[in-house]
């Protein structure tokens, strides 16, 4: 073989095998796209749906203290009905959204956020809904209403503090979920820049 041929042969081997290692590089961004969309994607979406329940779940405090400030009680309490049905959507939507989340151990944990959160806010907009229908069928005088208020205070606003601190939890770790998948993201990229760099140079 004469040395024309030779290095026809190894430049021909050097181009197959950068356009080998880009394609690699290709196929690898592709996917971590994918998985980095679903991250970030997640995270928005169970903050987004954080805020609800928290605006929800203030809603429901202050239709309670209307009814027992003496105000209209069924149309306050429609309102709590319709508030806790948004609520549950909203739980529901972080739920799809955690289970889309590859990996396994963010998935875990955004999921055991979830659970908490939807267990301590339930819990305390079930005991306000439970004591305002207890005012349904009797006389909402200025003294049992002022009873109402007291005996709310002692057993419904523990459970509205447990479930503020829940949600900070929750909220904390939807945007913890997005800090990591961008930093994820930036090594990962700064990565590939080096490999990309050895194949040009090669």
């Amino acid at each position: 073989m004469t040395l024309k041929k030779k290095f026809l042969l190894f430049g021909l081997l050097v181009i197959a095998g950068n356009l080998l290692t880009l394609l690699v590089v290709s196929r690898f961004l592709s996917g971590f796209e994918a998985d980095f969309s679903v991250f970030d994607r997640a995270g928005v979406r169970i903050e987004r749906e954080t805020l609800a329940v928290a605006r929800d779940t203030n809603f429901i405090s202050r239709l309670t203290r209307s009814i027992m400030l003496g105000d209209n009680f069924a149309n306050n309490r429609a309102e709590i009905d319709k508030t806790i049905e948004s609520m549950q959507k909203s739980f529901a939507s972080m739920k799809t959204a955690a289970e889309a989340i590859p990996e396994s151990g963010e998935r875990a944990r955004m999921q055991g956020l979830i659970a908490s959160a939807e267990k301590d806010s339930l819990e305390f907009v079930g005991d306000a809904r439970r004591r305002m229908q207890e005012l349904a069928d009797i006389e909402r005088s200025p003294e049992r209403l002022r009873t109402a208020w007291a005996e709310y205070g002692k057993g419904t606003t523990p459970l509205a503090n447990r479930s503020r601190e829940s949600f900070k939890a929750l909220s904390d770790g939807a945007s913890a979920l997005m800090i990591s998948s961008r930093d994820s993201t930036s090594a990962s990229l700064g990565k590939v820049k080096v490999t990309l760099v050895g194949v040009i140079a090669a």
